[in-house]
């Protein structure tokens, strides 16, 4: 009895798999409408100086950075379901997760590419060399130690393959 609940509980995973893609979808849709936004904006702005286009290609980042974030998400539901639901699914070798682990790490280089254009969109909007630098020290500190537990953690999973 026990043994059938436990191999039905799989089905729980759907319930992830949904709300992560529920999440991806959303952020895929509000994306699109704030790039729409931005670029009407930017055409109808009145300051085409060059701290006017600064700012415009600082929000050309943040698009750019969200939409990023809607494929991660995208990328990990639809690992979620291959792993724990449909092995047999036929996808692109970039959505391809062969186990936990490769979602751990997509999810790492997720938020170390949020990270990364965060700072970028800081240095192009800052006008304080000394914020800016403390605020990029504090980055590469943590990007630091995600990459060492990245790292660590592709190691681990290496080593249980073989």
């Amino acid at each position: 009895m026990l043994k059938t609940i436990l191999s039905k509980s799989r089905n729980l995973t759907y319930i992830a798999v949904i709300a992560i893609l529920v999440c991806a979808i959303s952020l895929y849709l509000l994306t699109t409408i704030a790039a729409i936004v931005t670029v009407f904006n930017a055409v109808t702005s009145d300051g085409w100086d060059v701290y006017s286009i600064r700012e415009v290609a600082a929000s050309f980042l943040k698009v750019v950075d969200f939409f990023l974030l809607s494929v991660g998400l995208h990328i990990i539901a639809v690992g979620v379901y291959k792993l724990f639901v449909d092995d047999s699914i036929e996808l692109p070798e970039a959505m391809n997760s062969r186990s936990f682990v490769d979602l751990k790490i997509t999810l790492v280089k997720l938020a170390t590419i949020v990270l990364l254009l965060d700072f970028v969109e800081q240095a192009l909007s800052s006008h304080d060399s000394r914020e800016l630098l403390e605020f990029g020290a504090a980055i590469a500190i943590v990007l630091a130690a995600v990459s060492w537990g990245a790292r660590q953690l592709a190691a681990a999973s290496a080593e249980h393959r073989h």
